[in-house]
């Protein structure tokens, strides 16, 4: 789905797929995986790094959308 640009929709279908296969809770997955973007972030900037990764990005919006 992300050669059709929809990245948002590959993230969320992923997504879905591992916490249905893996019988996750959504709402504590996406609590956790947030947590994991944010703390990404925070490594990525204590080694110098100035942007956020666009991955990291792609996946926290799309998670952080759904919920809205």
């Amino acid at each position: 789905m992300e050669a059709t640009g929809d990245v948002a929709r590959a993230v969320l279908r992923r997504f879905d797929l591992l916490t249905e296969v893996l019988g996750l809770d959504r709402g504590r997955a996406v609590g956790w995986t947030l947590g994991r973007v944010l703390q990404n972030a925070l490594w990525d900037i204590e080694d110098g790094k100035t942007a956020l990764e666009p991955v990291h990005v792609a996946i926290a919006l799309a998670l952080l959308r759904r919920r809205e």
